[in-house]
């Protein structure tokens, strides 16, 4: 009998290969957005201006995208990306 799911995509390697490049492919997908957003908010770097002048350019620059990283990273791993029959858990 022909299967609809390959026998490969029952083994937990696969299982999380494919959870991490859905993770990469929903990541570069939101980050323009996200960091749009962080903008709006004005949810930046604050540097002193008593430091390094070479640090001043950095004023403003959003500073959470690891926020995002781990929400993508939730949302993989909630949907099934990573836990298999087992309960195979990655994190």
């Amino acid at each position: 009998m022909f299967s609809l799911i390959p026998a490969i995509a029952q083994y937990p390697t696969y299982q999380v290969f494919l959870a991490a490049v859905l993770a990469l492919v929903l990541s570069g997908a939101l980050f323009p957005f996200w960091i749009r957003l962080l903008r709006y908010r004005n949810i930046g770097q604050q540097v002193r201006a008593d430091g390094p002048q070479g640090h001043l350019v950095k004023q403003g620059t959003p500073t959470m995208g690891g926020v995002l990283i781990l929400i993508v990273v939730g949302v993989v791993y909630l949907s099934g990306g990573v836990v298999g029959k087992r309960g195979i858990i990655v994190l």
